[in-house]
């Protein structure tokens, strides 16, 4: 790997400049596959893979069922950072696989959560849950339950470090990641009153296809209407959101889907991030057949959100320098941007474009070069 992304953008820019078809037909492959990938700081852990059901006492009896994936026994007690996981409304905690063996590969354990009553049975039921507030229950319950003294799991038992603990979901998941990190609900009608549900363990979110509810009229279910335009106000911690450029919804989202850029804009948060992938549908960071049907994934799409998601959670959960400098560079994009396109050119039919609020000193130091960071 060559240690300067700076040095790929520039071979980018010959290219086109040169109209060097020929050359560029050779180098776009491996810029797009290898030039720059982001290798995390811990890798190749052997995985295991176990599904549970937990119970709420204090939710009377509310059953949890959680899917945990986490580094085999054999590579060590760790401790290791947490990463519960929220499901998109019908979904369940099977799907997500491929985040989950990933980061756990990658020296997480992530927890995906099953939320009954927005889950594939209530969906089929036809009698969802319209209470939100189950879900970032569910989540802060699945945290308690990780961390618990009397947990039993040896996947778990010890093995987890309370101090760096992350957040991510889909969807619904995403309004569920984000309220673990300071979303709000709108103004109940009657009180006036919004509702919070922040859990100050949570050093940061993944947010994958955010919700923006009332916000644009971009809901049309009591799940969705939930939120408005003040309602990322208190996002301050760090953030990623994935968007693609066709990941329509219901509402106005159907005509417009880059109206989830909504939630990037207005959350204040000093390290936020926004990556756009193009052409990219909603079931893009899922991995079982959607029930609301879409496109064949490309498989280029795991690979970029793979990369982006294990060099955030390094970033802010891990807190590795030289992973937040590769996020604040723009790599991704740069190394992503097919030949005859300026960067962030959203008329390309392949790629991705980046957002960030790094401050450009910032960059002027960190972006020039890049080095893989090292294990922590």
């Amino acid at each position: 790997m060559f240690e300067s992304q700076c040095f790929f953008r520039e071979i980018n820019l010959v290219c086109r400049g040169l109209a060097l078809v020929g050359l560029c037909s050779l180098a776009w492959p491996l810029l797009g596959v290898g030039a720059d990938a982001y290798t995390p700081a811990t890798g190749n852990l052997k995985v295991t893979v176990e599904k549970a059901t937990w119970t709420d006492p204090a939710r009377g009896g509310r059953p949890v069922k959680v899917m945990i994936y986490a580094p085999a026994l054999s590579e060590g007690m760790g401790p290791f950072p947490l990463i519960p996981f929220s499901h998109g409304f019908g979904e369940t905690y099977e799907t997500y696989a491929q985040h989950g063996k990933r980061w756990a590969a990658s020296g997480y354990i992530t927890i995906v959560v099953n939320h009954q009553g927005t889950d594939r049975d209530a969906m089929k039921s036809k009698r969802p849950s319209t209470d939100f507030s189950l879900r970032p229950a569910d989540i802060r319950f699945v945290i308690d339950q990780a961390l618990s003294p009397a947990q039993d799991n040896p996947l778990l038992k010890g093995r987890v470090d309370a101090s760096r603990i992350g957040m991510s979901g889909h969807s619904l998941g995403s309004s569920t990641s984000l309220a673990m990190i300071g979303l709000q609900s709108a103004p109940d009608p009657k009180t006036g009153k919004r509702e919070s549900w922040a859990d100050p363990r949570v050093k940061a979110a993944i947010v994958m296809s955010p919700q923006i509810g009332g916000a644009a009229g971009g809901g049309a279910t009591p799940l969705e209407k939930f939120l408005d335009i003040h309602s990322w106000d208190n996002v301050q911690k760090p953030v990623l959101f994935w968007i693609g450029s066709r990941d329509a919804g219901n509402g106005k989202l159907r005509d417009n889907p880059m109206l989830r850029q909504l939630a990037y804009d207005h959350a204040p948060s000093p390290d936020k991030h926004e990556i756009n992938i193009i052409n990219a549908q909603h079931h893009a960071w899922s991995d079982t057949p959607p029930w609301y049907g879409g496109d064949p994934r490309d498989p280029h799409h795991y690979d970029w959100i793979d990369q982006a998601d294990l060099a955030f959670l390094d970033a802010y959960v891990k807190e590795i320098p030289e992973a937040r400098a590769w996020l604040n560079c723009k790599v991704l994009e740069q190394t992503t941007t097919p030949s005859g396109h300026r960067l962030g050119d959203a008329s390309a039919e392949y790629g991705v474009i980046q957002r960030n609020v790094a401050p450009k000193e910032e960059l002027a130091k960190t972006c020039p070069s890049i080095r893989t960071p090292k294990g922590k």
